[in-house]
């Protein structure tokens, strides 16, 4: 996400870049919708609520839960490294997001067809081997009492 450079040299060697999101589909459906419709401006206080358009849910939120960068007009770095990595996603061959369509399948099926792009969903492909340490640990210590 944050190497945008990469892009050019993937597509130039035909290799298929992918982007990985730590985060929900949800999380990515909100910062699109925010960025595109600004719901934010809209307010007259900074404890005015407002509500995010476009979303299968209501998600209320108020001035101060946005980013300080999101709210300032003029681009500055981080904003220009965003924008970067936002149009290198665009252009990347797939979004590897860590979820699955379970838990939010009203999201990622806006991800996928209303902000359209490609995505695979990929959960709890580390979560075993922490359960297997923690059982491991009840074990040792069952073992020990006896």
């Amino acid at each position: 996400m944050f190497l945008p450079r990469t892009t050019d040299s993937a597509a130039k060697f035909s290799i298929p870049r992918l982007v990985f999101y730590g985060t929900s589909y949800i999380s990515q459906c909100v910062s699109v919708q925010m960025g595109l419709h600004k719901p934010y401006e809209k307010v007259s206080t900074d404890s005015d609520p407002f509500i995010v358009p476009n979303l299968s849910h209501q998600l209320m939120f108020v001035r101060t839960q946005v980013a300080q960068f999101a709210l300032k007009a003029e681009e500055n770095g981080l904003t220009k490294l965003l924008r970067q990595a936002r149009e290198a996603d665009e252009r990347s061959y797939k979004e590897v997001f860590n979820s699955f369509h379970e838990l939010e399948p009203d999201y990622v099926d806006h991800y996928k067809n209303v902000v359209g792009m490609k995505a695979w969903h990929l959960a709890l492909f580390c979560y075993p081997i922490k359960i297997n340490l923690k059982e491991q640990r009840n074990r040792a210590k069952t073992n020990t009492n006896a």
